[in-house]
């Protein structure tokens, strides 16, 4: 298996306890729209012996082309155990996505109202799922709810927080319905004008279901978002020594959501190396274009993930500064040097583990993408312009964190 045809489990793979169906099957969609995966029983059956498997020591998975096939491979991580399960998942995965990129490349340059119909299927499911997507998840409405009804402030704070976020960014993306189905499909490089009125009526009830959550949700926030200015107020304010009940009562309000915290930044971390992933092998493939049509799809390609790598930042930083917040620096004045160390140590590490694993992604996206870009600039003069803003964009230095 070329690790450059792998989709899921890039890098070191996934452990076997934590395979997620509903990403590899998004992955393949991806690549050769909704095709039946006719290997998937198999392959779940094929995980779920691994796990058991006591001759496996720490299995692990990953998803790739093994000839002209779609495979998963279950791989012992031991270096020197040539051990290895492999489940077809799709047989002649390779020209089907030649095909599948053909007819997405026939739909971008056609003036027809026509559109295979697979790309069209694609085309009204990837819109949908952008509209739901702006929906709150269930789980951060039950976390936050479940914290105001502890009145846990600290867990509060950050979750109610992150929730208000989202719902209004939502309400703020449901605006206007035309404006997004048009950026949607401009980043897809799609042409709307394939969709028909059924389509769009049915993405436009679908838009009109999320705002009505959105908008309840939004209801509720505010409520909450009282709940905590008044949780706050009523905080006790500590004295001269650690030890008051007082001040303990605090401090292990913010130790408490220390761990959940740090699970959350390890999240985006992972994410910023799937981005950075994603980068290296779109410049890996970009080096074989020929056309200045194949290297305007590659510089707005980089373009979009330029901007998702920095909104994982800007996701990470939210998530990193109520954890600060939570201890006010009167606080602090009043800390022995061992509270400040088991309170700030492991924050303060994931952070500085955080700021080194980002900054060796941001090094390696610059190095991919500094001298590809360059050659397209003097390859394809018209594109020059635009080429040289992605790099701009690129090489911006990372945000810092408050």
């Amino acid at each position: 298996m070329d690790k450059s045809t792998v989709i899921y489990g890039q890098g070191n793979g996934v452990p076997v306890a934590k395979v997620n169906w509903t990403v590899i099957r998004e992955a393949i969609t991806a690549e050769i729209g909704p095709e039946p995966i006719t290997g998937l029983n198999a392959a779940k059956s094929a995980v779920e012996d691994a796990k058991k498997d006591k001759s496996l020591d720490g299995a692990y998975v990953k998803v790739g082309l093994d000839g002209s096939d779609l495979v998963l491979r279950i791989k012992d991580k031991r270096t020197f155990k040539d051990k290895e399960i492999d489940t077809t998942l799709i047989k002649g995965y390779k020209k089907l996505k030649a095909e599948y990129l053909k007819n997405l490349e026939l739909v971008a340059k056609s003036d027809m109202v026509e559109v295979d119909p697979k790309v069209y299927d694609t085309m009204v499911l990837e819109l949908g799922r952008n509209i739901m997507a702006d929906a709150p998840n269930p789980t951060q409405v039950t976390e936050a709810k479940q914290a105001i009804a502890n009145k846990d402030y600290v867990m509060a704070l950050t979750k109610v927080g992150g929730l208000a976020k989202k719902v209004r960014n939502g309400l703020k993306n449901m605006n206007s319905f035309d404006d997004f189905i048009a950026k949607i499909c401009k980043t897809m490089k799609w042409d709307p004008r394939h969709l028909d009125d059924k389509a769009l009526s049915t993405l436009n009830k679908k838009r009109k279901e999320v705002i009505g959550v959105l908008e309840k949700t939004n209801r509720i926030v505010e409520k909450w978002e009282e709940e905590v200015e008044e949780m706050e107020s009523k905080l006790p304010t500590p004295t001269t020594t650690s030890t008051d009940p007082a001040y303990q009562q605090r401090f292990n309000l913010i130790l408490k959501t220390n761990k959940a915290i740090v699970e959350e930044v390890k999240t985006k971390s992972a994410q910023a190396a799937s981005v950075r992933a994603s980068v290296e092998k779109l410049v890996t493939a970009g080096k074989a274009i020929k056309t200045a049509e194949q290297a305007t799809q590659v510089i707005n390609s980089l373009g979009v993930l330029e901007t998702r790598f920095r909104k994982i930042l800007t996701e990470a930083i939210d998530i990193h500064y109520p954890m600060r917040k939570g201890l006010g620096t009167s606080d602090t004045k009043t800390m022995s040097l061992e509270d400040k160390r088991d309170v700030f140590g492991p924050i303060n590490q994931r952070g500085m583990d955080w700021n080194g694993k980002t900054l060796d992604h941001h090094v390696a996206i610059v190095s991919a993408t500094e001298p590809f870009l360059n050659d397209l600039a003097s390859r394809f003069p018209e594109l020059r312009e635009g080429a040289l803003a992605i790099l701009g964009e690129i090489k911006k230095p990372l945000p810092e964190k408050q």
